[in-house]
């Protein structure tokens, strides 16, 4: 009987811990399986189209010529011609100053300019008269010599004589002067004349220029102090079929900036409507202020229908660069960062060789298939030696115990990065390309490598693959406000690619 109980009990054992393994896996399931975070995904594909990059800027709507009347006389305003917004053409009478100072001092310098021309009348008479003086005493000296000779004249009459021809001879060199003199006045009396007429017709104020009246800053009877300062009178724009405008851009963004650069731009006037024209100028001289420096880019556009007016605000894109049917990725994508947990997250490639860069070398040279073999064979054999030349490093005698393990740990990620196809040896591309290409696909890999290293930035993006994330770095090329291109990667279109997570429970 005790037999038959303890048989029935060490039967019952295994029974009762195959139970307890169910429940306690049913609890784990429970507690831990259901409560566990459900990941969702949201993805963005990878396409080809269009990637512009671009500058911001604002600036005001100028025309490309505007000139500031004023008048250089002083005078009340007799009479103002046009008003605003009237169209003018070059030799439009604007506005009349009164012309009553003016015009008297023009007869003024009329009246001396024949004063003085008849001063010179008088001069050359003077002339006359001592030149028939100087004759004279010529004529008596010679006679009174011929007597002094004879005895017949005494030498006191001798001298007089003499001295009334030097007299004479004097005489006549300063009516001459005074003649000179007399030439002189009339030439700076017509001058004064020419002055007091152009003073008379600047009375008038004419356009230089054809185009609008934008500014008019005198009415008639208003009197202008031109001696004080230049007031502006009037402010014409040329013709307003084309514009300008002189845009501000960051000393972050004006390297990138070149003349010619597509513009596209909007002013709150017309919100709906987009207006093209292209960059003309870059003004090398830049502005400070509070610490900030801006330069000063001119934009030259249409404005046929004249809707653009001087003084508006505008809000331009420069297109600094512009690709046609590249492959592009959601900049969401690239900002993207795994949240910690998320299965994959902790995993980042590194950017090295692999064998869709050796694809995109072997198109873009156009190297045959017997270079592409010697291409991967001689990496390859670059990877052995650099791998092999680390564990000697490694296992260096007298090398402590601490660096070594240091160096073990270098050596094994290494190791594992070239197994992978990773760690490219940068320097030994140019040199085991140059053993292998022609001269013409040197040049073609010297371009491309400038090019790559001047444009292009590395980027990670993150694939799904049944639950988790796999990330795929990338080399990203011009860039807009949505997409970047793809200059380099594994990446093929149609690949979904990682915007966003989102974590909720899976009960």
């Amino acid at each position: 009987m005790t037999a038959g109980i303890r048989s029935r009990s060490l039967y019952g054992w295994p029974l009762l811990l195959a139970a307890l393994a169910v429940l306690g896996a049913g609890a784990w399931y429970y507690f831990w399986r259901e409560d566990s975070p459900n990941y969702t995904f949201e993805t963005a594909t990878i396409d080809s189209g269009r990637v512009e990059q671009s500058v911001s800027a604002t600036g005001s709507v100028q025309a490309l010529i505007t000139v500031d009347l004023s008048s250089q006389l002083s005078g009340q305003i007799a009479d103002v011609k046009v008003d605003f917004n009237s169209k003018v053409k070059a030799g439009d009478l604007l506005a009349v100053v009164d012309k009553k100072t003016f015009q008297a001092r023009v007869k003024s310098a009329e009246a001396n300019l024949e004063m003085a021309i008849a001063d010179v009348a008088v001069q050359n008479a003077t002339i006359k008269k001592n030149g028939a003086l100087t004759q004279k005493a010529e004529e008596d000296l010679a006679r009174q010599q011929q007597l002094a000779e004879r005895g017949a004249s005494s030498q006191s009459v001798l001298s007089a004589t003499k001295t009334a021809l030097t007299a004479a001879e004097a005489d006549l060199s300063i009516a001459k002067a005074q003649l000179q003199n007399a030439i002189a006045s009339v030439a700076q009396r017509r001058s004064d004349l020419d002055q007091a007429k152009i003073d008379l017709e600047r009375t008038e104020i004419r356009s230089p220029i054809d185009g609008i009246v934008i500014a008019r800053n005198i009415d008639p009877g208003a009197t202008v102090a031109a001696s004080l300062s230049a007031p502006v009178l009037f402010r014409i724009a040329q013709d307003l079929s084309k514009i300008q405008l002189a845009t501000l851009v960051d000393e972050a963004d004006i390297g990138r900036i070149e003349m010619g650069n597509t513009v596209t731009f909007t002013v709150d006037a017309h919100p709906d409507q987009t207006f093209a024209g292209r960059v003309d100028q870059v003004r090398i001289g830049g502005t400070n202020e509070n610490n900030v420096v801006t330069y000063t880019v001119i934009v030259r556009a249409d404005n046929p229908r004249e809707k653009l007016l001087p003084g508006m605000t505008a809000t331009a894109r420069i297109v600094t660069g512009r690709k046609e049917g590249v492959l592009r990725v959601a900049n969401a994508a690239i900002r993207f960062r795994p949240p910690q947990g998320v299965p994959g997250a902790e995993t980042v490639p590194h950017w090295g060789r692999n064998e869709a860069f050796l694809a995109e070398l072997a198109e873009l040279l156009n190297l045959t298939k017997a270079q592409q073999d010697k291409l991967k064979s001689a990496l390859d054999e670059a990877r052995a030696r650099r791998i092999e030349a680390e564990k000697i490093v490694q296992n260096a005698p007298g090398t402590p115990a601490s660096e070594r393990r240091g160096r073990r740990r270098t050596g094994e990620q290494s190791s594992r990065r070239q197994e992978s196809g990773g760690g490219r040896p940068r320097g030994n591309l140019a040199r085991i390309l140059g053993g292998i290409m022609t001269a013409e696909q040197a040049k073609i890999f010297a371009k491309w490598r400038e090019e790559r290293r001047e444009t292009t930035r590395p980027a990670v993006v993150w694939l799904v693959d049944g639950g988790k994330l796999l990330p795929r770095r990338i080399r990203l090329g011009l860039a807009d406000e949505a997409y970047s291109e793809i200059a380099g990667g594994i990446l093929k279109k149609g690949d979904k690619v990682v915007t966003r997570v989102r974590t909720g429970k899976k009960r």
